[in-house]
């Protein structure tokens, strides 16, 4: 029987940690490892060696004590949430680089590991940088293995990143595109973006997040007159419902609504005119938070139109695998708004447009009443699980390996 080949998984974003993020690496960890020996070396409050889901060991390093204190809780109140916010700012002001612990830990456990049980290959997510500058250092001295680097979002060309932030984030690429065999991202912008900032990587491979359950719907119609708007997740920088609240003022007279919000923070204001008709409640685990989704009449995205592209956003595939229709308050010529419209499964209208918006959720209301809303059918549903994407790249990673001399036997 062939042994299999190992793999290093260096992310700052593994449980017991929650995000978006997360969700993507425990994807690769579950995934990946059914065809190589995963270990992955992570972060955490504090170090220790576990096993995760019975079969992947998770070796987990700590970061700044202080950085670790000053995370956002969604229990906070909103002075408490604003208060870690601003000390988190001033944190990254005043220490150079809080990882800087975290990733001297990770290198030296990495290269202990290796010399253990050499890896085969790695796999670096970005962001924060420092996964890529743990990569690159074993690079340096172990040039044979094969590397793969993960982009989350953009680096450089991030519309959002600016003076020395942007030549770190490009220095990072540089180091990248010498060493990596591999470049990954989450859409094909970003992706041919990378193409142009790294042209000396050999593959470049879009690997979209998506969903990691395995739960099945019907399509059902609820014959009730009140309209269940749902949220799933935080408000942060210009996500937030301020114009969505506005089309709901406006609306108020006219429908019966409940906008239900699970797990934001609270940073947002509620306006006195809908108080009534708006329920926050604390985040969910995920498989519950599914099953609520599938409870509502129709699951908002948030996304401005901005200088980004190729933005998904990671609730959206939960909220297709729910089967029930999105609103998605988004860019209208990006990625994203595209899926939608090509599964047919929701209603898209940029955030600025409070009259659009209105109308939108008017179409909603109408669309319930005559048992029509728009939901994508099961096998486009299912070419959206994260064990695609993850596949995909396994595949790759196999031709690479097959075609590497230097790879080990």
């Amino acid at each position: 029987m062939e042994t299999k080949k190992r793999l290093a998984l260096i992310t700052t974003w593994f449980s017991p940690q929650k995000s978006v993020a997360t969700n993507r690496m425990e994807a690769f960890a579950t995934y990946l490892s059914e065809d190589f020996e995963v270990e992955v070396f992570a972060l955490n409050d504090h170090a220790s060696t576990n096993l995760w889901n019975d079969k992947v060991t998770v070796h987990y390093e700590k970061s700044n004590a202080l950085l670790e204190r000053l995370k956002s809780k969604q229990e906070d109140s909103k002075f408490k949430h604003k208060l870690r916010t601003l000390g988190h700012v001033l944190l990254l002001k005043l220490v150079s680089n809080p990882m800087e612990k975290w990733k001297k830990a990770t290198l030296k456990n990495l290269q202990n590991r290796h010399r253990e049980q050499p890896f085969d290959i790695i796999i670096s997510s970005y962001a924060p940088v420092e996964p890529h500058l743990i990569a690159s250092a074993f690079m340096e001295i172990n040039p044979t293995v094969i590397w793969v680097a993960d982009m989350r979002d953009e680096m450089s060309k991030n519309p959002g990143v600016t003076g020395q932030l942007k030549d770190k984030n490009r220095a990072v690429e540089l180091l990248v595109n010498e060493k990596a065999t591999v470049i990954t991202s989450v859409s094909l912008p970003i992706l041919n973006d990378f193409k142009v900032l790294c042209p000396k990587v050999k593959y470049f491979l879009e690997v979209r997040n998506g969903f990691s359950h395995e739960l099945k719907f019907k399509v059902q119609h609820d014959s009730s007159k009140v309209l269940k708007l749902g949220y799933f997740g935080s408000f942060y920088g210009i996500i937030k419902p301020t114009n969505l609240f506005k089309a709901l003022v406006e609306l108020s007279n006219v429908i019966q609504f409940e906008f239900h919000v699970y797990g934001a923070f609270s940073n947002f204001e509620i306006p006195n005119e809908i108080k009534k008709s708006v329920f926050v409640y604390p985040s969910l685990p995920y498989q519950d938070a599914i099953l609520k989704m599938n409870t509502m009449d129709v699951n908002i995205v948030i996304h401005p139109t901005n200088e980004r592209k190729g933005v998904y956003t990671g609730k959206l595939f939960d909220y297709f695998s729910a089967r029930k229709p999105v609103l998605a308050l988004m860019d209208e010529s990006d990625v994203a708004a595209e899926l939608i419209r090509s599964f047919n499964c929701g209603y898209v209208c940029d955030n600025s447009n409070i009259e659009g918006i209105k109308e939108s959720i008017l179409s909603i209301q109408k669309d319930k009443h005559m048992h029509q809303l728009k939901v994508a059918n099961q096998e486009n549903i299912d070419s959206l699980h994260r064990s695609i994407g993850v596949k995909s790249l396994t595949k790759l990673i196999q031709v690479i390996v097959n075609e590497n001399p230097a790879s080990r036997s």
